[in-house]
Order: C-alpha cells, then sequence, then structure tokens
C-alpha cells in the first residue's frame, strides 16, 4: 500500500495531561531552574555514596529511561530546590521527600492541595529535624525554612484543578562575601522571582517573559547578535528595561555561551 512507506506519527490521546509528559533534559531543567545539573541528577537517578551504597532518586521522572522531565518534575524540583538553598542536608532532605511520598496523595505529593496547605508543616519540621510550631491559623512560624518554602510556593500558579499550571523560577542564589563578624549571623536567602515563566501550554513550555508569548532565548540571542534592546522592545511591544531584566537574567544563568533552547 501508498501508506507503508510513510512516517508513522505518535497520536496524542485527548485526555493525556501535558504536564505529565516528558518534555526536558536535566541540563535543559537545570538551567531554566538554577539548579546545578548534578544536583538535578542525584534528586532524579540517585547515587552512589562512598561505601558503594546505592541511593535511590527522590523524584521519579517521566521518562526514566531517558531521563526526561515533566512541567510537573520541574515544579517538584522547584519546590526542592527551596531546602537546598538553606543547605538542608540530602540525608534529611531524602527524608521529609519519603515522608511526603507515604502520607500524602497522587504520584506527585509535594505538587498536591494537601501539601500547599497543612502537608508543609510537617514537611519542614522533617528538613530541619525539630518540632515546628504552628499558629491556630495553620501558618508556619519556622525562622529558618518557612518563608523560604512559602516563597518558592508562591510563585507556582495553579489551575481549576489546584496543580501547577506556570512556574516563575528564582533567581540564581546571590553571593555575597562575608566577614569574620558575619560568622555567627545566618545566611540570607536571595529568593526574588526572575523575569520568566514556564507554562507547558506557552511555547512548548520553554521559558518565555512573564506575562508574554515571547521565548526569553530568542531575546538574548538577537541581542548577543548585536541588535540593540531599543529594537528589540519595539518589535516585541516590551519596555526595554523588561527586555535587559531577560537578557541580563539568562546571562547570569547560563555564565558562559549557553543558549535556551
Amino acid at each position: 500500500m501508498q501508506y507503508q512507506n510513510m512516517a508513522r506519527q505518535k497520536v496524542r490521546r485527548t485526555n493525556e495531561d501535558i504536564r505529565e509528559l516528558p518534555s526536558y533534559s536535566i541540563t535543559e531543567a537545570a538551567y531554566y531552574l538554577c539548579i546545578p545539573s548534578s544536583t538535578l541528577k542525584t534528586w532524579f537517578r540517585g547515587y552512589r555514596g562512598l561505601t558503594g551504597k546505592r541511593h535511590p532518586p527522590m523524584l521519579k521522572p517521566a521518562d526514566g529511561r531517558r531521563l526526561l522531565l515533566s512541567f510537573y518534575n520541574l515544579v517538584e524540583a522547584h519546590i526542592l530546590e527551596a531546602a537546598r538553598r538553606r543547605r538542608v542536608s540530602t540525608k534529611r532532605l531524602r527524608i521529609a521527600v519519603e515522608w511526603a511520598n507515604e502520607n500524602l496523595p497522587g504520584p506527585h505529593p509535594l505538587l498536591t492541595h494537601e501539601f500547599k496547605t497543612a502537608g508543609k508543616r510537617v514537611f519542614i519540621e522533617k528538613l530541619e529535624g525539630h518540632t515546628v510550631e504552628a499558629s491556630r491559623y495553620g501558618q508556619i512560624v519556622s525562622l529558618k525554612m518557612a518563608p523560604m518554602l512559602k516563597r518558592f510556593l508562591r510563585s507556582i500558579l495553579r489551575g481549576p484543578d489546584d496543580l501547577p499550571i506556570e512556574i516563575h523560577p528564582i533567581r540564581p542564589a546571590k553571593r555575597v562575601a562575608r566577614t569574620d563578624e558575619d560568622e555567627d549571623k545566618p545566611k540570607r536567602a536571595y529568593v526574588l522571582e526572575g523575569p520568566l515563566a514556564i507554562n507547558p501550554k506557552i511555547c512548548s513550555g520553554r521559558p518565555v517573559v512573564k506575562g508574554t508569548d515571547v521565548l526569553a532565548s530568542i531575546l538574548r540571542t538577537r541581542a548577543h547578535a548585536s541588535e540593540s534592546l531599543s529594537d528589540l522592545a519595539k518589535d516585541y511591544d516590551m519596555d526595554k528595561s523588561e527586555v535587559f531584566k531577560v537578557v541580563k537574567y539568562l546571562d547570569n544563568v547560563a555564565q558562559g555561551p549557553h543558549v535556551f533552547s
């Protein structure tokens, strides 16, 4: 038949949730979320300790064979990054994730409504290794982890099903020189939202300028091709300062000649 030599195309089921599809490599996810790729590999692939003991992954990738992540996987890693910014040990992080897997519903317990409300209190308790008090309104009063986790959770937009539909990556950790007088002071967390948004329904889930459908990579590529920021702002109906923030953000994340795909 004349159709025998035609390429076989994948048919997407109408009830398939695009947020579950394997769409991102570890390298892509690392750039998008400002997390070292070695850290993401540990979370999604596991690692072997110094004694030779094999530690399984804490998070389940959408495609374990090719190690590809879904949008939901990106949001899970985004939440764990809050703990990493506070230098929580891998042991404590694993304890907290195991608790969530055992006590919260669904294949992605960190993304559920139960975690967003009451679950995060116990999750923080597991991370910090001590009891965390809560007011009768359920507000966490931990001085270390709670404010940071709250900021990370606030950068996740949810849909009618109360599951994530968009994520706003947090800016790279800011390195601040510390003096001898600062040794006894707690390290400040740098958790400002970046100018980008990741939404699986916009530009196939690639980072866009927040509030638009403009691919961030296009702005950076054209800026590095010596096009003026004024011309870019005019082409995409944006403020020049907004274009500058996006390009600067991507340059800080890449720290080299990398360009977002």
